[in-house]
């Protein structure tokens, strides 16, 4: 900014997790000196609170989720010995420079423009499209191309084999007597509910461009695939938007050597049943993106 030369110097741990990036943070510092100490990469989402794959996350306060006092309990349930855990979290954040959190609302929209990783159709769009057109030419076969020649399917339906695949297990599509695709009854039912409650408009367009966010990152040990995993934290952090392996080692690095922190990440799954790499690369670039317009806007 200003004709003022940015300096960065970017390195990865080795593996993934707290143990390996402190030790790289602390070299990296000891080493460099650095102003400010960032860390871009991937995290789950919070869907619940609006938040997409491939969004931005902005750490407005970041902290370690599974640390503190556990509890071991016995109890002898059907002549069989049960254990079950409690954590008494101990809490520690560590938070945005104030300045910054402002700063970051007045970053332009185009580095969005910078982008050069294809973003994916996620799953939930493609079965929706495959779900809609079924739907449009079971109903009126003579005003609807049938889906295996609708001129969208290469855009909008790009992984067809798995979309057909994963939409047989959840058993919204069968394959009729004639060897075409068929809506079962359940996926009937919901075209129906679906097209009610929207009033006919087809809903399920993926956005077009990553949202920011700003709000609380969970630094967790462990990868974490647990529907409820954000029902969990929210009872410890309300505002809670992601979870990732290594934004609080970040922050206990830079706290003791007394620098500023920034962690971006960005969406690549929601730690639910469905948890896939579909958008890693683009979560990737994405949070990278970010924060080099970031930096170069204060």
């Amino acid at each position: 900014k200003n004709g003022t030369q940015l300096n960065i110097a970017a390195a990865r741990p080795l593996e993934m997790g707290e143990n390996y990036t402190n030790n790289l943070a602390t070299r990296l510092i000891d080493k460099l000196k650095p102003r400010c100490l960032a860390m871009t990469g991937v995290c789950a989402g919070n869907k619940e609170k609006n938040v997409f794959l491939g969004d931005v996350i902005v750490a407005e306060r970041v902290f370690k989720f599974d640390s503190g006092k556990l509890v071991a309990d016995y109890k002898l349930i059907d002549h069989q010995q049960i254990r079950t855990e409690e954590i008494f979290h101990d809490i520690r954040t560590y938070n945005l420079n104030r300045q910054w959190e402002f700063a970051i609302e007045k970053v332009p929209q185009d580095w969005q423009n910078t982008i050069q990783t294809p973003r994916p159709k996620s799953y939930s769009h493609q079965e929706s499209w495959l779900l809609n057109k079924l739907y449009d030419s079971q109903q009126q076969p003579y005003k609807y191309p049938p889906h295996q020649h609708h001129p969208e399917r290469q855009t909008e339906c790009p992984d067809w084999r798995k979309v057909i695949k994963r939409l047989k297990e959840q058993e919204l599509l069968k394959t009729g007597s004639t060897g075409s695709l068929e809506l079962t009854e359940k996926g009937q039912k919901k075209m129906n509910s679906e097209r009610l409650e929207y009033l006919g408009e087809q809903h399920y367009k993926d956005p077009l461009n990553p949202q920011l966010h700003t709000g609380v990152i969970a630094t967790t040990s462990q990868v974490q695939k647990d529907p409820q995993l954000f029902q969990r934290i929210e009872k410890l952090q309300q505002k809670i938007l992601g979870v990732e392996m290594e934004g609080a080692a970040i922050g206990a690095v830079a706290e003791i050597n007394q620098i500023p922190i920034i962690i971006v990440k960005a969406v690549q799954d929601y730690a639910d049943d469905d948890k896939n790499d579909q958008f890693r690369e683009y979560a990737a670039e994405v949070s990278a993106r970010f924060l080099l317009a970031f930096f170069a806007t204060i």
